[in-house]
């Protein structure tokens, strides 16, 4: 590289094969920042056609292309949520300031879940904590019952733990 470095095992190996004399490539996939902590099949699938062309090798690449299209249509609705709760948020904040004396504003009531709810959100954690992609249909599960300020720190935290 003409600038930067190649971190963890990819950069251990180019230096092991470069230190040996040993010829050596390194393919690299571009995952979005903000997706960082989830899986990525996009970029897996580049990363796997170049692979497969260099090595000669035909790769049948059909179901990570779906898996793909799944994910980057699932973070694409994500990030509409987060723009639109950025927007509302914002109309708030300058309705507020058009306010010409503060407003005491109640915090909202802790809405009480239907045991099936309750349980159905038990389960998709647990599902979530071993596969990603079920981190959205949680997140789906969470905002259509309107909780997901109650387990937004759960949630959060349940993607440090992914490996």
């Amino acid at each position: 590289l003409p600038e930067g470095m190649v971190c963890g095992l990819n950069g251990v190996a180019l230096a092991a094969a470069a230190e040996a004399g040993l010829p050596a490539v390194g393919l690299l996939g571009e995952i979005p920042a903000v997706a960082a902590q989830l899986s990525c099949p996009n970029a897996a699938v580049s990363v796997l056609r170049a692979f497969s062309e260099l090595a000669g090798l035909p790769l049948d690449l059909d179901e990570l292309e779906e898996y793909g299209r799944t994910m980057q249509a699932q973070l694409a609705l994500l990030y509409e949520q987060v723009m639109q709760a950025l927007r509302e948020g914002a109309q708030v904040e300058e309705s507020v300031a058009d306010q010409p004396e503060p407003t005491r504003v109640e915090a909202p009531r802790e809405t009480m879940l239907a045991d099936e709810d309750d349980e159905r959100i038990e389960r998709l954690f647990l599902e979530a904590r071993g596969d990603r992609a079920k981190g959205f249909v949680l997140k789906k599960e969470l905002d259509r019952l309107g909780v997901f300020a109650r387990y937004e720190d759960r949630f959060l935290n349940l993607f440090d733990t992914l490996e």
